[in-house]
């Protein structure tokens, strides 16, 4: 059975040769940077944050909304970062993939990110009627003649007022979101797909 994901099915209506590159000959070589560490990273916290504390009737909403993330979310940014801050290329040479001072930006604007989630919690992720039903919620549906889409959906949660699921897919962007970036479809289709199979 073949498997389709969004990031294939973008490419290739990006490109169906380079499509074909990478997925077929399998001539990309995908290598981590900043950007992508950082972005594991936010999700990762911002995700712990929704599972342990804002959804968990342990604790208060005043709690989640002040509850200081930045050591955990420098303790995930470290670990996410540190097998990829040295890199050796095919010849024994060995690079900085990125300085202590770019790492400590980053984390300055993480904390910045995740803290606006928090102040902003009740427009970002309500919490009234609503539970969450899932983190990483895994999507398998048949599309074709031997031919499975695969997913991943970063946050659901239902509204047990209105019986109505609310789908995440959460974003970083080195360039901040534009209107143009907001309305561009190999961004927002993927919502949309998901929504389908979901």
């Amino acid at each position: 059975m073949n498997r389709v994901s969004y990031s294939q099915y973008k490419t290739w209506g990006t490109c169906p040769e380079y499509w074909k590159l990478k997925y077929v000959d399998k001539l990309d070589h995908f290598n981590q940077s900043i950007h992508t560490i950082f972005g594991t990273s936010t999700h990762l916290v911002i995700q712990e944050w929704l599972e342990n504390i804002l959804f968990n009737d342990e604790h208060s909403l005043v709690y989640a909304q002040s509850v200081d993330l930045s050591d955990r979310f420098k303790e995930i940014l470290i670990k996410e970062a540190a097998p990829h801050i040295h890199r050796t290329d095919k010849d024994g040479n060995e690079t900085v993939l990125f300085t202590k001072a770019v790492l400590e930006e980053f984390y300055q604007h993480g904390c910045l990110i995740i803290s606006y989630i928090q102040q902003h919690q009740a427009k970002v992720f309500p919490t009234e009627n609503i539970k969450l039903h899932s983190i990483e919620h895994y999507l398998k549906a048949d599309v074709g003649k031997n031919l499975t889409f695969v997913g991943y959906i970063d946050i659901v949660t239902y509204n047990e007022k209105t019986e109505d699921y609310v789908l995440y897919d959460l974003k970083t962007s080195g360039k901040g979101w534009s209107n143009y970036k907001k309305k561009d479809k190999s961004t927002t289709d993927q919502l949309i797909i998901y929504k389908k199979f979901f």
